[in-house]
């Protein structure tokens, strides 16, 4: 009798050690997530500021100047640098939206980044032609989802500015 009571103790011993190693698994897990999370978060604000520089760089800025000013004065070497340049800005929003979609950072966030890439590409009359020649090599549903930011906004960089020197003159007049 007594070795069956000790046999039942160990086993409810056994199980509530089996239940702590669950918690404890779940934790682990939960923590590598978060690691996940935060590591995927670092490459995409990385590949955003790699972009970001290369505005930085003279050619760059001068060609998506001329884009937006004087397209009809183009050079070839302009037209390549905004090319090359239009999608690297597709490429970081496709991967930014696959990525944190994949690792569950942000639910829906195609649409959003859909937007900023139509503002930062369709900002202009060169930048819209680029679109409609080129939009046949940006993967669903991004593309779909440029269109429709698209379709909601005109002229989305100017819209944007706009916003912009509202706010500024508001802030003036308080």
């Amino acid at each position: 009798m007594n070795l069956d009571k000790l046999n039942e103790w160990l086993q409810l011993t056994a199980s509530v050690g089996v239940i702590i190693g669950l918690f404890l698994v779940a934790a682990e897990l939960r923590q590598n997530e978060i690691a996940t999370r935060a590591e995927m978060s670092a490459i995409l604000w990385n590949a955003d500021q790699d972009m970001n520089k290369s505005l930085q760089n003279e050619a760059t800025s001068r060609a998506l100047q001329k884009s937006v000013d004087a397209p009809l004065e183009m050079t070839t070497q302009d037209h390549i640098i905004v090319n090359a340049f239009n999608w690297d800005v597709i490429n970081v929003y496709v991967g930014r939206s696959n990525s944190l979609s994949a690792a569950g950072i942000l639910e829906d966030n195609l649409a959003f980044n859909a937007r900023l890439a139509v503002e930062i590409i369709m900002g202009s009359e060169y930048g819209k032609a680029w679109w409609e020649e080129n939009k046949i090599g940006v993967p669903e549903p991004l593309k779909s989802a440029m269109e429709r930011a698209a379709e909601e906004s005109i002229d989305p960089f100017r819209d944007r500015s706009d916003r912009i020197e509202n706010r500024l003159r508001e802030q003036q007049q308080q």
